[in-house]
């Protein structure tokens, strides 16, 4: 894990600004997605949330993403963000390309809470669970409003995960063991099974089974460090955490054929200094399998890339098709190896799953062209000036392309 925690640290000190000469700080903010406000007729409120595209999104405009679905989107987000560039530069591609929605409840002890319970963790009364209760009314926010008008704005491609830490986390256990599962996978950072009195587990006898998503996944992580305090009731809490968790885990070996659950310990950490690395290592674990086969390997076997991803579509239940970053990786590959048609093969498959991406488009062409093959090459120039008719390139190389070929 050490390339973790070097990348993070890298990233953070560039953010403070660490040893950056001031007359080399370029002018303007920089920011990190877009913030929103949606108007819930259900929670009769305006519910704040951001949204984080991919790189390629506008790059590929036919193309489909999974939606990961961040609680606590105000505090969450920035770590959600980083464990996801950590996924794709500093690890490879080991996850997706996803979109990011984070949603920040206006109050959380209400939305994300199942019964109205006002003891907190200790045993206590604790005010500020007082409003508790409203989880159903959320859940149908997010079923009936939130959701739909995502996947109706956005290019998604059926992939739904939900992530949540703390009382965000019990949550997401309160939607994965009901009746109505909203979505495919689940990431619960050190979730707060306390809340009412451990009632979610109380309850799972009462579940029905089976309704859980073949393919899906749920990672949690239980941050143990409390056990190791001088304090006996916060050992004594500390020690109630696990069992809980265990207890879901089990039940759900029981009851789902098609539905996997890991659970993580980490005696070092404690509730909040678990979060990044429960995001990063939950991120890995929901799409374990996603990772392609090596460059070499796709760049002499051309069939090897499409039959990954098939066989990971299967097994997860949700179409994923090669991604364009390795198969572009595969066919320079082949073509610096001298395997020029398996590299035009590579390029040619990239065009097809993103048949309106101009960079994709252009590298197909730039290929046909080292190649000599002029008129196929003219031909995608064409279509590259069709989809965007003020590009200058476009233009210039119809335009010699044109006058060789008479």
């Amino acid at each position: 894990m050490k390339p973790l925690f070097v990348l993070l640290i890298m990233i953070f000190s560039t953010a403070a600004g660490f040893g950056v000469d001031e007359d080399r700080v370029l002018s303007g903010d920089m920011s990190i997605g877009k913030r929103y406000l949606f108007p819930s007729k259900i929670l009769d409120a305006d519910q704040r949330y951001r949204v984080l595209l991919p790189m390629s999104y506008e790059r590929n405009p036919t193309a489909k993403y999974p939606v990961l679905y961040v609680l606590d989107g105000g505090h969450a987000f920035a770590t959600l963000t980083y464990s996801t560039m950590l996924s794709h530069y500093g690890f490879g591609t080991k996850v997706p390309e996803a979109i990011i929605v984070a949603i920040q409840s206006n109050n959380r002890f209400r939305d994300y809470t199942a019964v109205n319970s006002a003891i907190g963790y200790d045993g206590k009364t604790a005010p500020y669970l007082r409003q508790s209760g409203g989880g159903e009314t959320y859940k149908a926010f997010l079923k009936q409003e939130f959701i739909p008008h995502i996947e109706k704005h956005y290019r998604t491609n059926g992939y739904r995960a939900l992530l949540g830490h703390s009382i965000g986390g019990y949550f997401v256990f309160f939607d994965m063991l009901s009746a109505e599962p909203l979505f495919k996978s689940y990431l619960s950072v050190d979730p707060s099974l306390w809340f009412g009195g451990g009632h979610l587990i109380e309850a799972l006898p009462d579940f029905s089974g089976g309704i859980l998503p073949s393919g899906g996944k749920a990672y949690v992580s239980v941050a143990l460090s409390g056990l190791k305090s001088d304090d006996p009731d916060v050992v004594s809490y500390q020690r109630t955490k696990l069992p809980r968790v265990e207890a879901v885990q089990d039940y759900i070996k029981q009851v789902n054929t098609g539905f996997s659950m890991k659970v993580d310990l980490y005696p070092d950490e404690h509730h909040g200094s678990v979060v990044p690395i429960s995001f990063y290592e939950g991120l890995r674990y929901l799409f374990e399998g996603y990772e392609p086969p090596g460059i070499e390997k796709i760049a002499n076997d051309l069939e090897l890339v499409a039959r990954h991803f098939d066989i990971y579509s299967k097994m997860i239940g949700v179409k994923f098709i090669p991604d364009y970053r390795v198969v572009t990786d595969a066919a320079m590959t082949a073509a610096g190896n001298g395997m020029l048609d398996n590299a035009t093969a590579l390029f040619e498959l990239n065009v097809a799953n993103f048949p309106k991406s101009i960079r994709i488009l252009s590298q197909l062409a730039r290929h046909y062209e080292n190649r000599d093959r002029e008129e196929k090459a003219l031909t995608i120039y064409k279509e590259i000036l069709l989809l965007s008719p003020e590009d200058e390139i476009a233009q210039r190389k119809i335009e010699e392309l044109s006058r060789s070929g008479q």
